[in-house]
């Protein structure tokens, strides 16, 4: 490794892979950019919101289960919406654009 203003640099074994469809969670902390329709996590900040399962309750009540890209990289944002409730996440991201809205 190697000390570059400020940066550490790392070299890495000659071959190596990149799949582009899951960066890996220090790519996404850099790049930081959500693609439309994604949910930014509202514990970590930096990974988005996936659907782990859908599937019904014993009582027959359908849910979703909600987890974060950056899970592997500890993030812990987990949650299981019950019918039409309506998800952590969505409430998180209003509120972080009413707040943009009045910093402008």
């Amino acid at each position: 490794s190697v000390a570059m203003g400020g940066i550490l640099v790392i070299k890495v074994k000659e071959r190596s892979s990149y799949n582009e469809d899951k960066p890996s969670p220090f790519v996404r902390e850099l790049t930081n950019i959500l693609e439309p329709g994604q949910h930014l996590c509202p514990v970590c900040q930096n990974g988005h919101v996936v659907v782990i399962k859908h599937s019904t309750a014993t009582n027959g009540t359908p849910y979703t289960t909600f987890g974060c890209s950056n899970a592997n990289a500890g993030c812990v944002y987990f949650e299981r919406v019950f019918g039409d409730d309506i998800p952590y996440y969505k409430q998180f991201q209003h509120e972080n654009e009413k707040n943009h809205d009045i910093l402008k």
